[in-house]
Protein backbone atom coordinates (compact mmCIF):
# COMPACT_ATOMS: atom_id res chain seq x y z
CA UNK A 1 0.00 0.00 0.00
CA UNK A 2 1.43 3.14 -0.62
CA UNK A 3 0.64 6.57 1.30
CA UNK A 4 0.51 9.53 -0.43
CA UNK A 5 0.70 12.92 1.17
CA UNK A 6 -0.69 16.24 -0.03
CA UNK A 7 1.57 19.59 0.67
CA UNK A 8 0.10 23.41 0.15
CA UNK A 9 2.14 25.26 -2.04
CA UNK A 10 1.56 29.28 -1.29
CA UNK A 11 3.02 31.60 -4.08
CA UNK A 12 5.56 34.34 -2.24
CA UNK A 13 6.45 37.55 -3.67
CA UNK A 14 9.89 37.91 -4.17
CA UNK A 15 12.12 40.29 -2.32
CA UNK A 16 12.81 43.45 -3.69
CA UNK A 17 16.43 43.36 -5.58
CA UNK A 18 19.42 44.96 -4.02
CA UNK A 19 21.72 46.84 -6.40
CA UNK A 20 21.80 49.29 -9.10
CA UNK A 21 19.24 51.77 -7.82
CA UNK A 22 17.43 49.72 -5.62
CA UNK A 23 17.91 50.27 -1.74
CA UNK A 24 15.45 49.76 1.05
CA UNK A 25 15.79 52.95 3.55
CA UNK A 26 14.80 52.27 6.95
CA UNK A 27 11.27 53.75 7.63
CA UNK A 28 10.69 54.13 3.80
CA UNK A 29 6.88 54.50 3.04
CA UNK A 30 5.82 51.95 0.29
CA UNK A 31 4.62 54.05 -2.80
CA UNK A 32 0.85 53.26 -3.80
CA UNK A 33 0.00 53.33 -7.32
CA UNK A 34 -1.10 56.50 -8.65
CA UNK A 35 -0.04 58.00 -5.27
CA UNK A 36 2.83 61.38 -5.46
CA UNK A 37 5.62 61.31 -2.97
CA UNK A 38 6.44 64.10 -1.05
CA UNK A 39 9.10 65.76 -1.73
CA UNK A 40 10.67 66.05 1.26
CA UNK A 41 14.23 68.25 1.53
CA UNK A 42 16.71 67.55 4.20
CA UNK A 43 20.07 69.68 4.78
CA UNK A 44 22.77 69.01 6.50
CA UNK A 45 24.39 71.47 8.98
CA UNK A 46 26.65 72.42 6.15
CA UNK A 47 23.87 73.49 3.55
CA UNK A 48 21.73 75.18 5.68
CA UNK A 49 24.49 77.50 6.43
CA UNK A 50 25.05 77.98 2.72
CA UNK A 51 21.62 78.37 2.57
CA UNK A 52 21.12 80.70 5.29
CA UNK A 53 24.73 82.93 3.93
CA UNK A 54 22.66 83.31 0.81
CA UNK A 55 19.79 84.43 2.23
CA UNK A 56 22.15 87.21 3.74
CA UNK A 57 23.66 87.94 1.05
CA UNK A 58 20.49 88.55 -1.12
CA UNK A 59 18.91 90.65 1.80
CA UNK A 60 21.78 92.68 1.80
CA UNK A 61 22.29 93.81 -1.82
CA UNK A 62 18.19 94.16 -1.74
CA UNK A 63 19.35 96.88 0.94
CA UNK A 64 21.81 97.95 -1.36
CA UNK A 65 19.88 98.84 -4.27
CA UNK A 66 17.25 100.27 -1.89
CA UNK A 67 19.78 102.72 0.00
CA UNK A 68 21.30 104.07 -3.58
CA UNK A 69 17.70 104.78 -4.83
CA UNK A 70 16.78 106.70 -1.45
CA UNK A 71 20.49 108.43 -1.55
CA UNK A 72 19.92 109.34 -5.17
CA UNK A 73 15.65 110.70 -4.90
CA UNK A 74 17.01 113.17 -2.53
CA UNK A 75 15.05 116.85 -3.24
CA UNK A 76 18.63 118.60 -2.28
CA UNK A 77 19.31 118.88 -5.76
CA UNK A 78 22.15 121.53 -6.11
CA UNK A 79 22.88 123.72 -9.86
CA UNK A 80 26.64 123.96 -9.67
CA UNK A 81 29.02 125.62 -12.76
CA UNK A 82 32.61 124.74 -13.65
CA UNK A 83 35.47 126.98 -12.02
CA UNK A 84 38.75 126.35 -13.56
CA UNK A 85 41.82 126.57 -11.08
CA UNK A 86 44.44 129.70 -11.92
CA UNK A 87 47.46 129.95 -10.22
CA UNK A 88 47.94 130.64 -6.56
CA UNK A 89 43.81 129.92 -5.69
CA UNK A 90 43.43 127.76 -3.35
CA UNK A 91 40.62 125.76 -2.01
CA UNK A 92 39.70 127.62 0.54
CA UNK A 93 39.69 131.06 -1.19
CA UNK A 94 37.44 129.04 -3.69
CA UNK A 95 35.18 127.85 -0.86
CA UNK A 96 35.09 131.26 0.50
CA UNK A 97 34.10 132.88 -2.30
CA UNK A 98 30.91 130.61 -2.66
CA UNK A 99 30.06 130.42 1.24
CA UNK A 100 26.86 131.98 2.59
CA UNK A 101 27.13 134.61 4.89
CA UNK A 102 26.95 132.90 8.64
CA UNK A 103 27.78 129.56 7.27
CA UNK A 104 31.24 128.06 8.16
CA UNK A 105 33.33 127.74 5.07
CA UNK A 106 34.96 124.28 6.38
CA UNK A 107 31.54 123.49 5.52
CA UNK A 108 31.68 124.48 2.14
CA UNK A 109 35.16 122.95 1.91
CA UNK A 110 33.89 119.72 2.53
CA UNK A 111 31.14 119.98 0.30
CA UNK A 112 33.48 121.04 -2.76
CA UNK A 113 35.79 117.70 -1.80
CA UNK A 114 33.02 115.52 -2.12
CA UNK A 115 31.14 116.86 -4.88
CA UNK A 116 34.81 116.82 -6.84
CA UNK A 117 35.53 113.52 -5.66
CA UNK A 118 39.00 115.00 -4.21
CA UNK A 119 41.67 112.79 -2.51
CA UNK A 120 43.30 115.72 -0.78
CA UNK A 121 42.08 119.55 -0.79
CA UNK A 122 45.77 120.10 -3.27
CA UNK A 123 45.03 121.83 -6.44
CA UNK A 124 46.63 122.32 -9.74
CA UNK A 125 46.43 125.87 -12.00
CA UNK A 126 43.78 124.77 -14.46
CA UNK A 127 41.98 122.19 -13.05
CA UNK A 128 38.66 122.62 -13.35
CA UNK A 129 35.83 121.97 -10.18
CA UNK A 130 32.11 121.81 -10.11
CA UNK A 131 31.10 124.73 -7.77
CA UNK A 132 27.52 125.97 -7.01
CA UNK A 133 26.25 128.18 -9.15
CA UNK A 134 25.56 131.45 -7.33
Amino acid sequence: MTTMTMATVTAVPPAPARGAGASIRHGARASRPGASAPAAMRLTRRGRAVFASLGVALALAVGAVAGVAVAATDGDAMVTQVHTVSAGESLWSIAAGHTQPGQDVRETISMLTELNDLASVDLMAGQQLQVPAP
